[in-house]
């Protein structure tokens, strides 16, 4: 059976004044069933019509199981007596007809047994005759056991309970067209990788079907294929399509409906950045070419080339420029650069230009199949010498064979070889080749492998709803395939080692694996849960993004960095066991975290006498880098931008008298306010009252009001963020007018956002904004909204730097022990980043220039002097 788009945001509710803050949740079990004909098989597909009206096929002899609804209604978390739940199958054009009903026991519960077949549905649910909330677009089908939580006024959440008995995912493949023939090779691959999941326990007995789908080689087609799988079969997951140029348009209608696609073959570099729900088993050019291009510069020491690619092709523009770029960091001179179009069968013009300008190699950038296997025919043909090296991407046994004596020196960087010794390689090998008739291409190895990641993702989901299945798959570390230990980056890219090929005697043999990267096992302590969880999960995505570009970059060269993260529980004790834990078990040279300066004054001291590099991107007390030479912070210290802060809104502002109300059990608000007051006293302005509270404190009004009495210019606040929003939105509530300037440090969108009008004419006294004409911000700001789908606020931009100004370090230290990098830290001097210029003074405290903002319209602008 089909199963549908999960955790979709079609669900929508209408609330009634009677009944606003009445909670329902409908839970949804469909019990299992599977449609057969009267001899027991399943119904094939001449014995099955097409309903036009929802566009998928309906049994015509369906002894099926009907779905069975639970629905639960609730209000204040106590059940609901009475609330009648009605369903009515969803067809375009006709009015719902809610044939399907029944009403609340005294345990909030009802049972209704729809008797229709797979489909969309409507609900609603009443009581008193009062509609109290409508849902469209609700998927039903056979089998699932699912929850469907429906609270009023938020977002819908939809998860099965364990695995239907079928699971059925979209294929977009080119079956027809200029790439027809290498689509054709994969479907065994696909098929073979299927048969082997399906005869093991991997899915618990659940078995995958495909619905392939032809994209027939172009961009229009992969379109209309994923609208067909998404709006016509309900998949929740796609493999494909081929092509870059395909994925680039394809990819966007996947996201927008929150679908999962998986491309086995595209790799030019940003493609899945495009969102959560994308990702690629592929390893993109910017993974793939600088290592091939090294290591073929190391053996073979060509010192001018030319390079060939494909216009009108996103991979092959993409990496022709990336080839252009490594050979420049490895003093090559490329000569002469020529172009082709896609049909082109003539290169004899392109290549006579490249034979006259004598290079030592050509590089070759192309879709396989076609272009490149004529050009690198005519290269020979037209007199160009095997003594010139003929280098590519992906070369596949076919070309090779159709190519003959041509091919024959060629060299290749590609992400598989049919002789690596990965794990169950040599068993598809065989396989494939029984089955095929022909060896495996890495594009078929990528696809048979793409299966079995997508298995292991839905296994270990136990879901076949698209969330769970996204979450499952960016969490996929070190996996075991036959491509080698595979993982996903935070951009969805797929990490593991590619290898360069050499064709001899008319086969692929191993010509150098590319260098192995040396990993750097590099510390996170963040607070993922706890009072302060509403910072760690948004400051890890900054982080990761950070390594995920410094790892595809050449920043590092052979090295790239790893990160093991761990939860400090938003507690003294949690870092310190985090701190031990990195420093004992998994012997880093550096960590990153904690943020609160209570929690990394306990940590600090830990690194420092343990002699490992740490850096807290958000602490901000004053003093704390004096605690060790292995310490360090990026934030700007609050003795240096607060008086900044200060000097600057008193001179606009010219207030006399103010208020100060800070947060007593918080080192950092304490450091705050402490700068404040100083900074306050040299601009000869008055403290009329102080007031304090504690860390878990909700209710603010009896300190605001004795401020409102005291009735300030302006009210300086020094808090953590949780308590920091909560004061901010309380302060208008008690009636403190909008003509009392109310300034505090860092505020974040999601503060703004949350205080809503509470927040206008708000200043912010920070470190970064993301309207910052600095090195590298725009491109982060709309990278990271890319890809979480919010825009990054001061912390994430904070730990985002710290990430490249550790990297840059690592990269000019000698060595990646943890004096290495200590000495490479402290002596950056003036180093670009979205901060600014930044720098490290002797305490390994961060100089950069601060920014004043102030809220406008809900939204935050520069503060102008």
């Amino acid at each position: 059976m089909v199963f549908p788009i999960l955790g979709f945001s079609l669900y929508r509710f209408r609330e009634t004044t009677m009944l606003q803050n009445i909670r329902i949740i409908i839970a949804i079990a469909l019990a299992a069933g599977i449609i057969w004909n009267c001899g027991g098989d399943r119904v094939t597909q001449s014995e099955i019509e097409t309903d036009e009206q929802i566009g998928r096929p309906l049994s015509k002899l369906a002894a099926q199981q009907n779905a069975v609804v639970i629905a639960t209604v609730q209000q204040n978390d106590a059940p609901v007596s009475g609330a009648k739940v009605e369903f009515a199958r969803s067809i375009a054009g006709q009015k719902p007809d809610y044939q399907w009903s029944n009403t609340t026991d005294e345990n909030g519960q009802t049972r209704i047994e729809i008797t229709a077949g797979n489909g969309y549905y409507q609900a609603r649910a009443s009581q008193d005759g009062i509609e109290i909330g409508s849902w469209s677009s609700i998927p039903i089908n056979e089998g699932d056991k699912v929850q469907l939580n429906l609270p009023i006024g938020e977002k819908a959440q939809l998860t099965l309970e364990g695995l239907p008995a079928e699971i059925t995912i979209g294929i977009v493949l080119p079956l027809t067209g200029q790439l027809g023939a290498g689509g054709q090779l994969l479907i065994a691959g696909f098929d073979l990788a299927r048969e082997e999941i399906n005869r093991s326990s991997l899915l618990g007995g659940a078995k995958i079907n495909f619905i392939m789908e032809d994209n027939r080689s172009t961009p229009e087609g992969s379109v209309e294929a994923y609208n067909k799988l998404i709006h016509r079969d309900g998949v929740s997951v796609i493999i494909g399509p081929f092509t870059s140029s395909d994925a680039k348009e394809a990819f966007p209608i996947a996201q927008q409906n929150e679908v999962v696609a998986i491309s086995p073959t595209s790799a030019s570099p940003g493609l899945s950045a495009m969102g959560e729900f994308l990702f690629r088993a592929s390893l993109t050019v910017n993974w793939l070419i600088p290592g091939g291009v090294t290591a073929t510069h190391e053996q073979l020491g060509y010192q001018k080339v030319a390079t060939i690619f494909q216009a009108g092709d996103v991979f092959a523009q993409n990496s022709d420029a990336i080839i252009k770029e490594i050979l420049l960091q490895n003093g090559v001179e490329v000569l002469i650069t020529e172009s082709f179009h896609v049909g082109q069968t003539d290169f004899s013009e392109q290549l006579t230009r490249i034979k006259e300008s004598n290079p030592d190699a050509i590089f070759l950038s192309a879709l396989p199949i076609t272009e490149a296997n004529d050009i690198m025919i005519q290269t020979r043909q037209i007199g160009i010498p095997p003594e010139v090296h003929f280098i590519t991407q992906t070369l596949t046994p076919g070309e090779i064979e159709r190519a003959g004596a041509a091919a024959e020196g060629a060299i290749s960087f590609t992400a598989w070889t049919s002789t690596a010794d990965t794990p169950g390689n040599r068993a598809f090998v065989e396989n494939y080749t029984m089955r095929a008739g022909v060896e495996p291409s890495a594009f078929t190895a990528q696809s048979y492998a793409t299966v079995h990641i997508l298995a292991n993702a839905i296994a270990n989901a136990q879901s076949t709803d698209s969330r769970a299945i996204r979450d499952a798959l960016a969490k996929t570390r070190d996996l075991d395939t036959i491509l080698g230990k595979f993982s996903f980056d935070a951009n969805g890219d797929g990490i593991y080692n590619p290898v360069v090929l050499i064709v001899r005697n008319g086969r692929l043999e191993v010509f150098s694996s590319s260098p192995q990267k040396k990993e750097i096992p590099l510390g996170v302590v963040l607070p993922l849960t706890g009072y302060l969880s509403s910072l760690g999960p948004v400051v890890n995505n900054g982080l990761q993004l950070a390594f995920a570009e410094i790892n595809h970059s050449p920043l590092l060269g052979d090295m790239i960095l790893k990160p093991i993260v761990e939860d400090n529980r938003s507690t003294i004790e949690g870092a310190i066991e985090a701190y031990n834990k990195l420093i004992h078990r998994d012997g880093v040279s550096v960590i990153i975290g904690p943020l609160s300066s209570t929690i990394t004054r306990e940590a600090f001291p830990i690194a420092q006498q343990n002699q490992v590099v740490a850096i807290s991107p958000a602490s901000a007390a004053h003093g704390l880098g004096e605690i060790g030479d292995f310490v360090f912070r990026t934030i700007i210290t609050v003795d240096r931008f607060v008086p900044v802060g200060v000097n600057t809104t008193h001179e606009k502002l010219g207030y006399q008298r103010v208020a100060a109300i800070y947060q007593s059990d918080d080192v950092f608000s304490r450091s705050s306010n402490e700068a404040i007051l100083q900074a306050l006293q040299k601009n000869g302005v008055e403290v009329i009252i102080s007031e304090t509270f504690q860390t878990g404190d909700t209710d603010f009004s009896e300190q605001l009001t004795r401020i409102k009495e005291s009735n300030p210019d302006a009210i300086f606040l020094s808090a953590l963020p949780v308590e920091k929003e909560a004061v901010l939105i309380q302060t208008r509530q008690i009636g403190i007018p909008a003509e009392i300037h109310f300034i505090t440090t860092s505020l974040t969108t999601g503060n703004v956002q949350r205080a809503g009008a509470a927040a206008e004419g708000a200043i912010s006294i920070t470190a970064w904004s993301s309207m910052s004409d600095t090195p590298g911000n725009r491109a982060f700001v709309e990278n990271y909204t890319m890809k979480y789908n919010s825009e990054p606020d001061e912390f994430v931009a904070q730990a985002y730097a710290t990430a490249y100004i550790l990297a840059n370090a690592i990269a000019a230290a000698p060595s990646t022990d943890s004096e290495s990098i200590r000495d490479a830290l402290a002596h950056i001097t003036n180093l670009d980043t979205i901060l600014g210029k930044f720098s490290f003074d002797a305490n390994g405290d961060a100089i950069y220039n601060p920014i004043i903002l102030i809220v406008k319209n809900g939204k935050f602008e520069v503060f102008s002097p």
